[in-house]
């Protein structure tokens, strides 16, 4: 019988699902916490930024604007891949970026 082995991502927290050779990251961790709020961060990336709205900030950082929409609305968590992004586009730690959402 295979057990399951689970890893917390160093970046972003999600548990990640390690055995034969494929990772499953479940973002849900993130988005069952309490304090993870992604509004903050993105307000201020667009103020960092100097941009107008989302979509500005969408073309920004090269994802769609409904990808905003879905974290804005907390059906999406900020991953690994958009805090790099993140982190290129604004020059921000990847602490800050965590702490801006409340994953830490």
């Amino acid at each position: 019988m295979y057990e399951a082995n689970f890893s917390e991502c160093e970046i972003c927290g999600t548990l990640a699902l390690l055995g034969k050779g494929s990772i499953v990251n479940t973002p849900q961790k993130i988005l069952d916490k309490p304090t993870y709020d992604p509004n903050p961060l993105l307000d201020f990336i667009i103020q960092k930024l100097q941009l107008k709205n989302d979509a500005a900030l969408s073309r920004r950082l090269q994802i769609g604007p409904a990808v905003i929409s879905k974290l804005r609305h907390r059906t999406l968590a900020v991953g690994p891949n958009l805090m790099i992004r993140i982190h290129d586009e604004a020059n921000m730690s990847i602490t800050d970026i965590r702490r801006l959402c409340g994953i830490r």
